[in-house]
């Protein structure tokens, strides 16, 4: 199990076997984080295969459980942890501590959970930002289809009435064109930006106003 780097009984240091478990468990576990996030969760479980990546955790579980027992055999891990903590005993080897496999199990398990959660929250985040992204390209696309519709009816019935002003009032006429010519520059120059400036729109509409 993980415990802390500190831990010391009375003035001896733990074994070396003891402190190389625990950067074998560090490093297994971060593995198993950042593998489950990065492929296993995106490739497997988002894709719909549901049976198999549950397939997978529990696989992983048993590898993760057998690595722990091949490493502590390696390290002679019970030996050195025995003769520790009963130096005047001889060693003589054990069924293994079931409270001490349990809990490493639920670390993986702990680890499996937490970076599914990451990845699921990351897909989230991802299909909300295209989400946004598809709407104002929606938006975007019903303005400039409504630009279009509207543009052309306003122009014509504009120059049909300023045409009618003609047989009425020279003056106003050639006002009226002069104002049309600065709304029509807005709507095809000005108006395809992005960002146009209030002073800009104020100008405009006091044109029209007056």
């Amino acid at each position: 199990m993980l415990s802390p780097l500190s831990w010391r009984m009375g003035d001896n240091e733990l074994p070396d076997a003891f402190w190389y478990k625990q950067v074998f468990l560090i490093i297994f576990l971060i593995g198993v984080f950042y593998s489950n996030v990065s492929i296993t969760v995106p490739r497997i479980l988002l894709k719909g295969k549901n049976y198999q990546y549950i397939l997978l955790v529990v696989g992983g579980a048993i590898l993760f459980y057998f690595s722990i027992i091949y490493f502590e055999q390696f390290i002679k891990y019970p030996q050195k942890m025995h003769e520790f903590f009963n130096p005047n005993k001889p060693y003589s080897p054990r069924g293994r501590w079931l409270p001490g496999d349990v809990f490493q199990i639920l670390l993986y398990m702990v680890s499996i959970g937490l970076s599914t959660s990451l990845a699921l929250v990351q897909k989230w985040q991802r299909d909300e930002v295209e989400r946004q992204d598809l709407e104002k390209q929606k938006i975007n696309t019903e303005l400039s289809y409504l630009k279009a519709q509207i543009n052309p009816h306003f122009f014509f019935n504009t120059l049909n009435n300023i045409y009618s002003l003609t047989n009425l009032d020279v003056k106003k006429a050639q006002e009226a064109l002069l104002k049309l010519s600065r709304m029509m520059r807005y709507v095809l120059y000005e108006n395809q930006k992005d960002v146009t400036l209030l002073k800009k729109k104020s100008t405009l509409f006091k044109t029209i106003l007056s």
